[in-house]
């Protein structure tokens, strides 16, 4: 791209994503509410494909900048946008865990995308509340794994190792509702 080799180049390129992120988050909040919606989470999803892959075709260093401002820009409207639809479609009861499941897979896909799906096609997970429709919930569930063609896995619905942190975790609990 015709920069020198001290490295300035780089870092500027570094930083120009790093800009269009801080950017794109003041506006956010300048703007207040947006209504966060899928199709906003997916077109600035593709919006930030678009600008990488703009980037890596790039032989231009201004281009290229301006393409990484718009990548990171739209790299922190798409992760914002889909967190606050998770929280917002959650069921009140479970939103921790759907807040935890989605933060997990969108970090995990980043590092480890093919470990994770294989690790999620080992099975589907059964997991009964002792509520009074635990047994519907149970045939319900191995019916769904037969039809899926996947082993039942049974989850235990752990969330501590260990009994003397209870307290922590129904702490934390009740804060997050």
């Amino acid at each position: 791209l015709g920069q020198g080799a001290n490295g300035l180049g780089y870092a500027i390129l570094v930083a120009s994503m790093a800009a269009g992120a801080v950017v794109s988050g003041i506006s956010l909040e300048a703007i207040g509410r947006i209504r966060a919606s899928t199709r906003f989470a997916i077109t600035s999803g593709i919006v930030f494909a678009a600008s990488i892959l703009v980037f890596a075709l790039s032989r231009s260093y201004a281009l290229s900048i301006a393409a990484l401002v718009i990548a990171g820009a739209s790299s922190l409207i798409t992760s914002s946008t889909s967190q606050t639809i998770v929280q917002l479609e959650a069921p009140p009861d479970r939103r921790g865990r759907f807040v935890g499941a989605a933060g997990m897979t969108s970090q995990g896909f980043q590092a480890g995308s093919g470990i994770l799906i294989s690790l999620l096609a080992l099975g589907l997970a059964v997991e009964l509340h002792r509520g009074s429709d635990d047994e519907a919930r149970w045939r319900e569930l191995l019916a769904l794994a037969d039809e899926l063609v996947l082993p039942a896995v049974a989850a235990g619905d752990a969330h501590i190792h260990v009994r003397s942190r209870r307290r922590l975790r129904d702490t934390m609990t009740a804060i997050r509702h």
